[in-house]
């Protein structure tokens, strides 16, 4: 995780334009001479493995903050419809 967009298309040598304030990368494959290949044979399953712990940590991370900032202010909550 860090501080600054997401570059995307950057491992496969594209140039497209940059995405959010934050990102998160994940490794799902090797780098290698052929970029483009390595992305085509790169199994969707883990990739979709990974994206959901990336979720489910964000989940988890968001509801520790709100837990604890609404027994501070109660303002902070966010109202269920």
């Amino acid at each position: 995780m860090s501080e600054g967009p997401l570059q995307p298309g950057k491992a496969i040598g594209r140039r497209l334009p940059a995405i959010g304030d934050y990102s998160i990368a994940g490794v799902v494959n090797a780098n290698g001479p052929k970029a483009y290949w390595m992305l085509q044979t790169t199994s969707l399953y883990q990739v979709m493995r990974m994206a959901n712990e990336v979720v489910n940590a964000i989940e988890a991370a968001w509801s520790s903050y709100i837990d604890d900032a609404t027994s501070v202010n109660p303002e902070l909550q966010i109202p269920v419809l």
